[in-house]
């Protein structure tokens, strides 16, 4: 649209994939039940997952494994989706799932955070650095950029509602999906977009250290189409620093969140500032 020490260590004698299930937490967010994990220690690094999938998007490759040997790593399964509860009308989702994210540093007694989104996850973390600035140390925003609502955006989301309700009638699921997808909400979170755009003149206003990170695979409709996405946005010093990832896509084994580059630019970011 346009516009992942002491105990840390112990525990990991479990394997990857099975430690976010064992490991995780609940807590209320506006009488939304949110589900997260809470792994290693230093300077926390919020982790945001795309659309249709979970935290344990964050498991794959160890992505979270390889954050929380410096950083205290914490995922959540965004509403409507994981173990997260589930709304079906679309006023539940677009502002809510950025505040969702502001309740759960505030249950954890943390003031800021590192936050990296991919594709929603990056939209909505751009919402929060519209919203909560003050609460973000750093944003990388993976293969997504800012939400707006044209009627370019309109269509997106209807047609992605509708792909969704489809799927959900025909019993399709994605390779990272589980079974008890829940398609009503994965829809209404789709048309709840409308709800959560923001301006040019306020990203312009972003003071907070941020870059975006993609895919260069023209073919890939979805990373150009974030690519061409960041290039209109009215920042600061004209432009939003950013990665390309050669022969990257944005879902698959080539997605932009899997390649090497993308937690080396978390990395520097992270530490750079």
């Amino acid at each position: 649209m346009n516009g992942v020490i002491g105990v840390f260590a112990a525990t990991f004698v479990v394997s990857v994939s099975s430690l976010s299930s064992a490991e995780g937490l609940f807590f209320d967010s506006d009488d939304v039940r949110i589900h997260y994990v809470d792994l290693g220690a230093g300077e926390p690094v919020v982790l945001v997952h795309g659309f249709t999938a979970s935290l344990e998007m964050w498991n794959v490759d160890d992505i979270m494994k390889n954050l929380a040997q410096d950083y205290r790593v914490i995922a959540l399964d965004v509403r409507g989706h994981g173990l997260s509860g589930k709304p079906h009308v679309p006023e539940a989702y677009g502002p809510k799932m950025a505040e969702d994210i502001i309740r759960l540093l505030d249950h954890l007694e943390v003031k800021k955070a590192h936050m990296v989104g991919y594709s929603m996850g990056a939209y909505i973390i751009g919402r929060l650095l519209v919203t909560n600035p003050d609460r973000v140390l750093t944003a990388t925003l993976g293969s997504g950029a800012f939400p707006n609502w044209s009627s370019e955006d309109r269509k997106f989301a209807e047609e992605q509602a509708r792909a969704t309700e489809e799927r959900g009638r025909a019993g399709q699921l994605y390779p990272w999906e589980t079974a008890d997808q829940d398609f009503v909400a994965l829809a209404a979170c789709a048309r709840g977009t409308r709800y959560e755009a923001v301006t040019d003149e306020e990203i312009a206003r972003i003071y907070v250290p941020m870059l975006a990170i993609y895919g260069s695979v023209e073919k890939d409709e979805e990373e150009l189409f974030f690519s061409e996405d960041l290039k209109r946005l009215a920042l600061p010093k004209s432009a939003l620093p950013h990665v390309v990832v050669p022969g990257a896509t944005h879902a698959g084994e080539q997605a932009t969140f899997r390649r090497p580059e993308f937690i080396e630019t978390v990395r520097h970011l992270v530490e750079s500032n």
